[in-house]
């Protein structure tokens, strides 16, 4: 084993047991993985938040999605995102907690213009999701990985 100008030698290993080598697989098995895990936590949460929205005409719950899993040099990222042509129902059924959400129930979305909804939901119906499920999701995650990680598992 060549020494270091230090005099230290280091061991590596060889074949499959090489240290550099598992590390940039795991680099490169991470990277290729990690959207598609963050998506695959991702989607069930979308439904759920579906299931809590207030519904007017339907747009909005129909809005609600997951976009396409991204990898950036600062890693992989979902979002959910919703809105789009309900947009200013969307903020105003998501963030007006004083608003009732039980069945029937109006809300103005400019001044003296009157709108209403029919179908149940609740106010925060995207931002409770992702806190109430934030442990379980980050407990997914850690699973996927284990999963991938133990494909390089190599006692010895």
């Amino acid at each position: 084993m060549p020494s270091g100008k230090d005099g230290i030698e280091v061991d590596f290993g060889t074949g499959k047991k090489n240290l550099l080598t598992n590390l940039r697989a795991i680099g490169e098995v991470v990277d290729k993985r990690s959207a598609s895990i963050l998506n695959t936590i991702a989607q069930p949460r979308a439904t759920k938040m579906k299931q809590r929205t207030p519904v007017m005409t339907g747009d909005l719950r129909a809005s609600i999605h997951v976009t396409k899993p991204k990898v950036t040099r600062k890693g992989a990222e979902v979002r959910w995102a919703a809105g789009g042509a309900a947009m200013g129902y969307a903020v105003v059924v998501h963030e007006d907690m004083s608003m009732s959400h039980s069945g029937e129930g109006v809300y103005y979305p400019s001044p003296g213009v009157k709108r209403s909804y029919t179908k149940r939901g609740q106010a925060k119906f995207l931002t409770s999701v992702v806190n109430e499920d934030a442990k379980k999701m980050r407990d997914e995650i850690a699973e996927e990985f284990d999963k991938v990680f133990k494909t390089f598992d190599n006692p010895g």
